[in-house]
Parts: structure tokens; C-alpha cells; sequence
């Protein structure tokens, strides 16, 4: 059965990469759709149920609008552990919800690989409104040019990262074409196009690292207007 679904997970990565390749023409494509935050999540955590149960790591998402329970690997199912209540279905990001979904995947694969075994990740859902002083100063400026409310969605885990890496990310490009850097191989290249595609999606993703050594992703979306 583990692999029948690994199998299944496969084909569909192939036949959404698939698609999506005929769509570009090798120049970048931008569609535009609607998804609810709690939907796409749901489908990140079942695309890495198996690596997550191999690694014996806990994963818990929060700020929902409910109360989530935190998943552990005795499981049998992560993605059954999000509820989708009314509240949850209006926060609904908007964009490219294809290559969205292939940047947090490649986000949580990359914090899974980095994690120790029987350590924790964690995914923090918070609504951004740039009308507030408190959350303006949080906002990018290209989302908040229009006062457009934002999701910021952080991933969080205990693990190893090089500073120098974190450094070359912050800055998001190479001084020196010929030196070699954590840019040129994965997981520093995977990261790298993960943000640029964001900046080109509009929105915005940066790594750094709190005061705990947790190392944090943080992605920031647009959210679909609501005028509640």
C-alpha cells in the first residue's frame, strides 16, 4: 500500500509537471486562482506523509482559526488532522496555485531532510492587514503597495543550517560569478529558485534563523479580498 501511493503521488507530480511545461514554452507562465489556505496545506502534508513517518518527526500547523492538533508519526493519516471550518475556507490565497504548491513542498521537503529524527515541524498561519502599524512594518512593500491583506505562512524546525548560506539567500545573488557558493548545488539552488519564483509570483519568501536555532521559512501570499 505505501508504495502504491508513493506511485500514485508520482504520477501526479509528473502529470502536473507535465502540464505545466506544455503551458510555459520555457518562458514563466502566470495563472491566476483561488485556493483555500487549509486545502493547499492539506495537500502539502499528504505529498510528504512517507517521508514524515521514515523521520519519526511531529508536524503541527496553527493559526487556522480553530484549534489544530498536532500530528505525530503514529498517524495514519496527517492531512486528516485539518479540519476545514467556514472561517478557514474565506482565508484563501490567490496566485499560481501550481508553482505555490511546489514552493512549500520544496520548503517542507528541505526542512524534513534537515530535521533530526524524531524532531518537530511547524507551520504558523498569520493574517497581515498593512492598515495596521503592527502588521504594515511585517508586510512587503510590493504587497502592501495596494493595501492588500497578506498570509504569512512560517515553517519552523530544529535542524543544521550553514550561516553562510542563510547569508547568501538573504542577499539573493552571487558577488562573484566564478567563486563557487551554497547557491550553485541544492539545497542552496532549490531554495534560491523557490525565491525568486516567489518575488516573480509577487510575493516574498526569506530564511533566517531565531534566537533558539530554529531555522525559519517564511512565505508571504496575497489573500483573497474580504470585505468582512
Amino acid at each position: 500500500m505505501r508504495y502504491q501511493l508513493l506511485l500514485r503521488q508520482l504520477d501526479h507530480t509528473a502529470a502536473s509537471m507535465s502540464g505545466m511545461l506544455k503551458l510555459e514554452h520555457w518562458q514563466l507562465h502566470i495563472s491566476w486562482e483561488t485556493m483555500p489556505i487549509a486545502s493547499l496545506l492539506k495537500r502539502s502534508l499528504e505529498r510528504i506523509e512517507n517521508l514524515l513517518k521514515q523521520q519519526k518527526l511531529w508536524i503541527g500547523v496553527h493559526g487556522l482559526g480553530q484549534q489544530i492538533e498536532e500530528q505525530s508519526p503514529k498517524n495514519s493519516s496527517l492531512a486528516r488532522g485539518i479540519p476545514i471550518s467556514n472561517a478557514q475556507s474565506a482565508m484563501a490565497i490567490a496566485g499560481d496555485i501550481v508553482k505555490i504548491e511546489l514552493v512549500i513542498h520544496e520548503l517542507l521537503i528541505n526542512a524534513c531532510n534537515c530535521s533530526q529524527s524524531g524532531g518537530r515541524i511547524d507551520i504558523w498561519c498569520r493574517r497581515l492587514d498593512p492598515s495596521k502599524p503592527s502588521d504594515a512594518k511585517h508586510s512587503s512593500a510590493k504587497l502592501g503597495a495596494d493595501h492588500q491583506t497578506s498570509l504569512e505562512l512560517s515553517i519552523t524546525y530544529n535542524g543544521a543550517i550553514e550561516p553562510q548560506l542563510l547569508t547568501e539567500l538573504h542577499d539573493n545573488t552571487s558577488k562573484d560569478v566564478l567563486a563557487s557558493s551554497n547557491l550553485d548545488q541544492p539545497p542552496g539552488l532549490h531554495l534560491l529558485i523557490c525565491q525568486n519564483l516567489m518575488q516573480e509570483l509577487g510575493g516574498e519568501l526569506n530564511f533566517y534563523q531565531l534566537p533558539d536555532n530554529r531555522v525559519v521559512s517564511r512565505l508571504l501570499l496575497p489573500l483573497v479580498g474580504n470585505d468582512s
